[in-house]
């Protein structure tokens, strides 16, 4: 009952972000699939989240859980005990969520700033080259009308062109492949819509 309701601090401690890496294009999101949701997700921020206590200690000759009632504990909440110098009354408790597992020989018998040094230094450091141990932390979501904006303009603001009938008379790089719009097949024509003093082409 220490373990679970007892006074604690939670670490949350980031590696690594995902993002989108380029502006999406009409080659990979259609029109249509960026107004389907209000929200996208732009960014996920990975890492792992350590509850840190101070348990009072078992009422053994030791102070210590026995082996049998240390691994129920274990199995039950994920918790590890350590004993801590200068310190009899309590045991560290470490409760991970996400991340490598601790070093024992590193925390057992160290004092506060020794396992501080270790939970801001050699663990982080272990966490940031394991990225299979990284749990989600947090999501950022992002309205789809940027999404939208980034494929261009929207429709219907300019003069429809018909596609030539013959598209083999058109060059390869003028070819349209898709809908530059909802991304569907076939192109029958082109929006071509005034911006000022240019113009923009548009297959549709």
């Amino acid at each position: 009952k220490a373990v679970e309701a007892g006074p604690s601090i939670t670490l949350v401690v980031p590696s690594g972000v995902l993002a989108i890496r380029e502006p999406p294009s009409v080659a990979m999101l259609g029109r249509k699939a960026a107004r389907r949701h209000t929200l996208y997700i732009d960014t996920i921020e990975m890492g792992a989240r350590v509850r840190v206590s101070i348990v009072p200690a078992a009422k053994t000759g030791s102070g210590d859980l026995d082996k049998v009632d240390m691994e129920k504990l274990q199995s039950r909440t994920g918790a590890l005990l350590f004993s801590l110098e200068n310190i009899d009354y309590g045991r560290l408790c470490l409760c991970k969520n996400g991340g490598p597992p601790f070093d024992p020989f590193r925390l057992s018998g160290a004092d506060l700033e020794q396992v501080c040094g270790y939970l801001s230094g050699g663990w982080s450091h272990t966490l940031g080259a394991n990225p299979s141990s990284w749990i989600r932390l947090s999501v950022r979501a992002e309205p789809c009308l940027a999404l939208e904006a980034s494929l261009g303009p929207s429709p219907g603001r300019g003069v429809f062109e018909p596609l030539v009938s013959d598209v083999s008379l058109m060059e390869d790089c003028d070819k349209p492949q898709c809908c530059q719009y909802c991304a569907s097949v076939p192109v029958v024509g082109f929006e071509a819509i005034d911006r000022g003093n240019d113009s923009g082409i548009s297959a549709m």
